[in-house]
């Protein structure tokens, strides 16, 4: 890493430190969130945070670019391009400023790069255009996905844009074209900047999450072994082997843990007043790499889940999560099962019965 990418790195931790307290900026912020994504409407959408971030793959012609946008709070954004034909790198902070009903950025502060590549042209485009076409959605629509379309004069075409509220900064998941499919710009991480991990975000470039190198097995028909955690019943067999004590269970294969069960009881206070907003918390908080294109938020008989896939940058094995909140009056269960993807694509059946 240069001197200027530690310069950058520095600045973004030392704004990423939480706040206990409703200061000034926070009021701010709140106002400015409000007003763009009429997050107080829906009971849905997590307060934007400094520190969150979103990065897009953009394909337009036969440029791949990817594009990293950051929350800096007081209306700042901190952005990145890398092209990924010429390597070339931009880095700027600019502030998202409303100019006669339209947002626009203001000053650039450019930290690297070259003010007049048409890398840093396009992404400006891009990110004013998404702040414009959400702060016109129907909120009320959430937590489903919501589409919008518009007529983009500067390229002569419309372009078709998907919201999804459990994203950060703006909700878009992607854009595309109507009459240019090849051209699009497509979610590929997010999240919120973890302490003494804003490199792994800084210097994300990229990375092909196509291959899974998770392993897999037939689980055998063993007898029943119905376990009760926190009084509650999961209907395991004998290939689970249980920790009452952890209020957890787990399926060994060759001593290595392919999957696990784990419940956990909260006074139900603990919880957001909307299990969403829980769940978006959770998997904003989380430290590891969560594929945008496998969340899923669903209902499942009244019981509030929620599913997505972990990709492990290390090993290149996937993982699938899902979280199912039991509201039992006073206190609430939450119940965390994960397995590797494959190991559990292949045994759907069996979990099924198990979790649902």
């Amino acid at each position: 890493m240069n001197r200027k990418s530690l310069s950058i790195l520095f600045v973004i931790t030392m704004m990423i430190i939480p706040l206990s307290f409703l200061s000034a900026q926070d009021t701010e912020d709140r106002d400015f969130f409000n007003e763009l994504l009429n997050f107080d409407n829906s009971d849905v959408l997590t307060m934007p945070q400094v520190g969150d971030y979103v990065i897009y793959k953009s394909n337009f012609g036969n440029n791949e670019m990817i594009i990293t946008i950051i929350s800096m709070g007081n209306r700042d954004f901190f952005f990145k391009t890398f092209d990924k034909n010429n390597y070339e790198v931009n880095e700027f902070k600019a502030t998202l400023i409303l100019d006669g009903g339209e947002y626009e950025l203001g000053d650039i502060a450019l930290k690297s790069g070259d003010s007049n590549s048409e890398d840093l042209k396009l992404a400006i485009l891009e990110s004013v255009s998404m702040f414009n076409v959400r702060k016109n959605i129907n909120t009320s629509e959430f937590p489903k996905a919501i589409n919008a379309s518009i007529d983009w004069e500067a390229v002569d075409d419309t372009v078709q844009y998907n919201f999804r509220p459990w994203i950060p900064i703006v909700n878009m998941y992607n854009r595309t074209y109507s009459d240019n499919r090849v051209n699009g710009l497509k979610l590929i991480r997010f999240g919120r900047l973890q302490k003494n991990r804003e490199a792994d975000i800084l210097n994300f470039t990229g990375l092909d999450t196509s291959f899974d190198n998770s392993p897999t097995s037939v689980i055998k028909e063993l007898p029943m072994n119905p376990t009760a955690f926190d009084g509650m019943n999961i209907p395991l067999d004998l290939n689970w082997t249980s920790a009452e004590k952890a209020n957890t269970s787990e399926i060994l294969v060759d001593d290595q843990r392919y999957a696990y069960i784990n419940i956990q009881t909260v006074p139900t206070e603990n919880i957001d007043e909307s299990s969403y907003l829980f769940l978006n918390k959770l998997i904003l908080n989380n430290r590891k790499y969560i594929l945008p294109e496998s969340v899923d938020f669903l209902d499942f008989k009244g019981t509030p889940s929620l599913k997505y896939v972990i990709f492990d940058e290390g090993t290149l094995k996937k993982s699938i999560a899902i979280v199912m909140l039991y509201n039992r009056g006073e206190y609430t269960s939450i119940l965390s099962f994960t397995s590797y993807l494959k190991f559990y694509s292949d045994n759907r059946g069996y979990f099924n019965k198990v979790l649902f």
